[in-house]
């Protein structure tokens, strides 16, 4: 991330970090929680969507996904 945003700068640009949390599979196996595992990248979509347009001079956009169930779709 670092050397994106130091990318991002040399160009000219202001780098900005936003972050989409997701649900831990680990923990949630076993309960009603892990049935939102999957659902849960629609809402994070959505959240991401929204933060990219909050920011008016955005030039790019990198995303960053740990896990396949929380990378929004």
């Amino acid at each position: 991330m670092q050397a994106a945003a130091r990318g991002i700068s040399a160009r000219g640009d202001i780098p900005f970090a936003g972050f989409v949390s997701d649900p831990c599979d680990g923990r949630s196996q076993g309960t009603t929680g892990m049935f939102d595992s999957l659902p849960y990248r629609n809402d994070a979509a959505m959240v991401l969507r929204r933060l990219i347009r909050s920011l008016p001079l955005r030039s790019a956009v990198l995303g960053v996904g740990t896990c396949d169930k929380g990378l929004p779709a």
